[in-house]
């Protein structure tokens, strides 16, 4: 049975509020030599702990983080919970993690368990963000929400600069490519900005709204409609270069890199974006603990995370001294 601050009264005969600021260090709390004694050698004996929890709920700070994801199969995400565990804990915060299995009722259960079990904010990562409705919900609780990449109004944002994208696109226009199709989901930075350039330089784009397609779908629409470039990430670009082998479709991809498995060999594939993905976790962390510990309103709500674009020569020469692992990305921060 966990012994209580109750139980150390009982032995002293000192009350629990006196014992408790003694213990806390308060210094509105006057006592004899001999009480302080008596204190010390009922919790050596007893072997009282006093609750962190309670002591952080009335200090106003839990230590505590949640993290939403949608699940651990997916390398990116196992590596990204990876990481803002151990930044979190560097911080001195726990990080309670919570899957939703990409279900968006199971990601409103979840949400709403991290926040009775009153973390001081959360790190949003699963793919489509709640509904309009729940996103209000959120935001009246006042709890400080990290995003990746997107941003909305009272929450939080770590994304990547659409400098990257820019530069791959203008690649793509440069080798003479006039159609180009982007898988992506339909609010991204990704999508606005091919948009945006197509309409800029008079080419035609068209969306796989990756919200709505599975990978398989999202291939079996690139082979039907054969656009002369692709912008996907790895696994659809090493799915459709499995798919168009023995056919004559050859379109050239741009594709996204994080770690090793991500590299698709085919020579298709003329640009890659590289992202650094422990450098996001743990500006994630940055943010989201800043925020916590500086009520100030004018803290500012997004920060910026590196990424960048690499013609296929490049990225091929600098492959092997790219960041793959959390224990490297930690030699290579600042």
């Amino acid at each position: 049975m966990r012994v209580t601050l109750k139980d150390v009264a009982e032995r002293t005969g000192v009350s629990r509020s006196v014992i408790s600021m003694y213990l806390n260090g308060d210094c509105r709390v006057w006592l004899s030599d001999e009480k302080k004694r008596r204190i010390d050698a009922a919790v050596a004996e007893l072997g009282y702990r006093p609750s962190a929890t309670a002591r952080a709920l009335r200090n106003g700070n839990t230590r505590m983080l949640g993290m939403v994801v949608g699940g651990m199969t997916d390398p990116y995400f196992a590596r990204l919970a990876e990481a803002c565990l151990f930044y979190a804990d560097k911080r001195g915060y726990q990080l309670l993690l919570s899957l939703t299995l990409w279900n968006p009722e199971k990601e409103r259960t979840c949400l709403m368990s991290l926040i009775e079990r009153q973390v001081g904010g959360i790190i949003y990562a699963p793919y489509p963000f709640f509904n309009e409705e729940f996103r209000h919900r959120l935001e009246k609780t006042g709890i400080p929400l990290v995003h990746f990449d997107e941003i909305y109004p009272h929450f939080l944002s770590v994304r990547k600069k659409t400098t990257a994208v820019t530069d791959a696109v203008k690649m793509l226009i440069r080798h003479g490519r006039r159609e180009i199709a982007c898988c992506a989901f339909n609010y991204g930075y990704v999508w606005q900005t091919i948009r945006d350039l197509g309409e800029n330089h008079q080419i035609k784009t068209t969306l796989i709204d990756m919200e709505k397609q599975t990978k398989e779908q999202a291939v079996e629409l690139l082979l039907k409609n054969r656009p002369e470039a692709v912008y996907c990430n790895s696994a659809v670009a090493q799915e459709l270069v499995k798919q168009f082998q023995g056919t004559n479709y050859r379109p050239e991809i741009v594709t996204i890199y994080h770690f090793p498995f991500d590299l698709v060999t085919d020579e298709c594939v003329t640009g890659v974006i590289v992202s650094n993905l422990y450098e996001r976790a743990r500006t994630a962390i940055e943010l989201l603990i800043e925020r916590i510990e500086n009520k100030d309103d004018d803290f500012p709500s997004i920060r910026y995370a590196q990424n960048r674009f690499y013609e296929r020569d490049e990225f091929l020469s600098i492959q092997s001294q790219l960041i793959d692992t959390l224990q490297k990305a930690e030699v290579s921060l600042p």
